[in-house]
């Protein structure tokens, strides 16, 4: 090629208004899913009394609670918490994370948050990307 040709870019080379949502969709969906995984394994659900902590704050109301703790299982109980928390507003996650803290669990949430912040998605909630259709079956 010489300094005098133009390079020619068919359409089909630039992204359209739709890949971009696409792949910001799938960017906001991995990180929901990473979130998910990350907190599934590393939350002490029973550590600071976190369920009571949340009702206190008015992050999850104590019916919701209920459905939380209706089984005997830790991990199922902690399955519903995050369930639950992918169904709360950017700012109630917020205060989700800043309970988990006081709980005795600050690793956790600045890990999250610090997370979050690196692929500009603070201020967001990254679990309400998980699975709709998980949350479905969880809460049926």
């Amino acid at each position: 090629m010489t300094i005098n040709e133009t390079l020619q870019v068919s359409e089909a080379d630039i992204p359209t208004d739709e890949d971009v949502s696409v792949t910001q969709h799938l960017l906001r969906a991995s990180i929901g899913e990473m979130t998910y995984q990350f907190l599934l394994h590393m939350i002490d659900i029973e550590r600071g009394n976190l369920s009571h902590e949340l009702v206190r704050e008015r992050i999850i109301l104590p019916s919701e609670i209920q459905k939380i703790n209706a089984h005997t299982s830790v991990i199922d109980n902690l399955v519903r918490l995050l369930m639950m928390m992918g169904l709360k507003t950017a700012a109630e996650f917020e205060r989700f994370l800043t309970v988990l803290s006081n709980s005795g669990q600050q690793a956790v949430a600045n890990a999250v948050q610090q997370a979050l912040h690196v692929v500009g998605q603070h201020g967001q909630n990254p679990l309400q990307y998980i699975s709709r259709k998980a949350q479905f079956f969880i809460f049926k």
